[in-house]
């Protein structure tokens, strides 16, 4: 039972090479709560013949402690496709799991927390979409990846926010509509002659940053680099983001973060934890904007909580959740052309 792990000494010299890694960021009491639970999981995993995915966004003791592959949602669910494993567990939140399902259809994908969503993805619904259609025939939909399925079942083509404007050139359409990151989508039609519809949909962590902090933050550290991923807010982008990477996709900004030189530690980051990956290659956390959530209801819950339902869904084989969700999107088609 879970509930009967303790840490010993055979958990700590299995771990303490972990914990090198993360003792900056995780107290020693609540790593010898999550310890014995990283080992129970990685034994569970050679058993089911798992791969653990872990989002950027996840807390140190799940990204460093178990995840077999980190990154982006995208990049992650490509991991998988690779692998040869037969159960999926991804850490994260539901269209992250959606879309390493889409990539494999014929493996179990599971998600530890089913309550685990996304404000921007849940900021439009498939009845917005169709309406939005009804409005503007004839005009093709472009969806971000950060949505749910049934979403980009109702879209044209869907992209990534690095290849965002080459996908709406692509069309050869002199109208696209753009969903669901308003910022995204304005960001994108400053770049292009292509008139961009956008809709309001936002991500509640990137709405919390302002100009005025933006400015402050120059002001309190002068010379600071301040970088910043393309759905970011657009006033951002156009007044004070710029020296490194502006704009640019999550996985640019985390290899720009790594391109720093070791003592430049003082960062503003407009996608507060993002960096756990370089924070432990010495990037170090000065300057750091807020905390690794991405809305109110964050990817996939608190730490012994996450770790608990990890460890709990791979000691059975159980039904596949993510089936359920995809069984209508799959039947109407999701086109993830230009995206994989």
């Amino acid at each position: 039972m879970l509930e009967t792990l303790e840490f010993t000494e055979a958990v700590a010299e299995a771990t303490d090479h972990i914990y090198e890694k993360v003792k900056q960021s995780v107290p020693r009491f609540e790593w010898e709560l999550a310890a014995p639970l990283i080992v129970e999981i990685n034994r569970l995993k050679k058993v089911r013949n798992a791969v653990i995915l872990g989002h950027n966004y996840m807390v140190p003791e799940i990204f460093h402690g178990i995840s077999d592959f980190k990154g982006d949602s995208l990049g992650l669910a490509r991991e998988a496709r690779d692998s040869e494993a037969d159960v999926i567990l991804f850490c994260g939140v539901h269209f992250m799991a959606e879309t390493a399902k889409i990539l494999n259809p014929g493996r179990t994908v599971l998600i530890p927390d089913p309550e685990a969503g996304c404000s921007l993805s849940e900021s439009i619904t498939v009845e917005d979409v169709r309406l939005l259609k009804e409005r503007h025939p004839g005009i093709p939909v472009v969806t971000y990846m950060n949505t749910p399925a049934a979403i980009k079942a109702e879209s044209d083509i869907c992209c990534t926010s690095a290849n965002a404007k080459a996908v709406v050139e692509s069309l050869g359409s002199e109208t696209v509509i753009f969903l669901p990151d308003e910022y995204l989508a304005r960001n994108v039609a400053k770049e292009t002659d292509v008139r961009v519809l956008t809709w309001h949909g936002t991500c509640m962590v990137h709405e919390r940053f302002t100009v005025e902090e933006i400015r402050a933050y120059r002001a309190q550290y002068p010379g600071i680099e301040v970088i910043s991923r393309r759905p970011s807010h657009h006033d951002h982008r156009v007044q004070h983001v710029g020296q490194r990477a502006g704009g640019a996709s999550r996985a640019r900004v985390h290899q720009a973060l790594l391109d720093l030189p070791p003592h430049e530690d003082d960062h503003a980051r407009e996608d507060p934890g993002l960096f756990e990956g370089a924070q432990v290659r010495g990037r170090g956390a000065g300057g750091s904007a807020g905390s690794g959530t991405s809305g109110g209801r964050a990817h996939a819950g608190g730490r012994p909580r996450l770790a608990n339902r990890i460890a709990s869904q791979l000691q059975a084989p159980r039904p596949d959740p993510i089936e359920h969700r995809l069984r209508q999107p799959l039947r109407e088609g999701v086109l993830l052309t230009g995206v994989v």
